[in-house]
């Protein structure tokens, strides 16, 4: 009966051994995926670094001009030079004279009246100047603070001359640039205010002319 309960006896504790064992091999298999995650928490964290590290490399040797360091040049007049300055181009433009037409090549405007401006643009950046992206730039408007209309030749069939393909540095260039605008004692050719807001142009250049300016 002894040797029975000896038995007993130890084939309990042999089973209690072996769950405490168990157990244990159970919690360090639990804590394994644990540091797994902490690995790759770690890659990714390196990862991330070098992704930002490449990205400011990328910006350090991008074109983007930065925050720009020309003024606005709110008050300008038929015959000024304005200079504008984007996130990647600089230039100047010169409106020599601009004419009001209620009717050109037999093409009536949508709105109020033609305005047809006589300009040259200089590029005085270091990178070729885009000049249909120069003309694009601009709007008109019978208000010094609203939005206005931008350049309408592509809408009409008129021919004027336009402007194509790129400015070299230093070079100038003379075209025409055609608008459309509302009636109204004053007009305002301006950079479009939307391109300023965004910043893709750094600085606001605005001229004011009235009928009695156009040839």
């Amino acid at each position: 009966m002894k040797k029975i309960s000896s038995f007993f006896a130890i084939t309990l504790l042999t089973a209690f051994v072996l769950g405490a064992c168990g157990g244990n091999a159970g919690n360090d298999s639990d804590q394994e995926p644990v540091q797994e995650e902490q690995v790759d928490e770690e890659e990714t964290s390196l990862v991330d670094r070098d992704e930002l590290e490449e990205e400011k490399e990328e910006d350090q040797n991008s074109p983007n001009l930065g925050a720009g360091d020309t003024e606005d040049q709110l008050d300008l007049a038929i015959g000024d030079t304005g200079t504008i300055e984007t996130t990647i181009e600089k230039f100047e433009m010169t409106i020599e004279s601009i004419q009001m037409e209620s009717e050109i090549d037999g093409e009536t405007p949508d709105l109020g009246v033609f305005i047809l401006a006589n300009v040259e643009f200089k590029n005085i950046h270091d990178e070729a100047l885009d000049l249909q992206q120069a003309v694009d730039t601009f709007e008109v408007t019978t208000t010094e603070d609203g939005g206005g209309y931008g350049p309408v030749s592509e809408y009409y069939n008129v021919v004027i001359d336009a402007f194509e393909g790129e400015l070299e540095p230093g070079d100038t260039v003379k075209g025409q640039i055609l608008f459309e605008d509302q009636q109204g004692d004053t007009h305002y050719i301006k950079v479009n205010p939307g391109l300023v807001a965004s910043s893709a142009v750094k600085n606001q250049v605005t001229w004011s002319f009235t009928e009695e300016d156009s040839d």
